[in-house]
């Protein structure tokens, strides 16, 4: 299970920034998933390990939907059936880079995707 600590702050912030200031014609050509999945997108320089969806039911336990992802793959996941769209994300990266992501609407974005940049 990913560990919810901060071990390369300048990484992740870089990381995290990327995904938040994706423009949104970048998700706008990324395929959506059906109904109750969502596409995972790697675009940066380090393989994707693990990455978890976190409900925000705290009585779920964080359900992995992503191991070994490759630079510039991508793969659909199931959401957990939890009745909600809200979650968390918790990822690590093969550089050590974890990422923590929270409250994201994974229902009405449905798309993932982390850069570098």
């Amino acid at each position: 299970m990913i560990r919810r600590d901060f071990r390369s702050g300048a990484a992740l912030t870089a990381a995290v920034l990327a995904f938040i200031a994706l423009p949104a014609a970048a998700l706008e050509k990324a395929k959506p998933a059906p109904k109750g999945f969502i596409t995972i997108s790697n675009a940066r320089e380090s393989t994707l390990l693990e990455l978890a969806i976190v409900s925000k039911n705290k009585k779920l336990e964080p359900e992995i939907v992503a191991r070994g992802l490759e630079t510039g793959g991508s793969t659909k996941a199931k959401l957990p059936k939890t009745g909600g769209c809200i979650y968390d994300i918790d990822g690590l990266f093969e550089d050590q880079t974890t990422i923590q992501l929270s409250g994201l609407n994974l229902c009405k974005d449905g798309v993932v995707r982390f850069t570098d940049q």
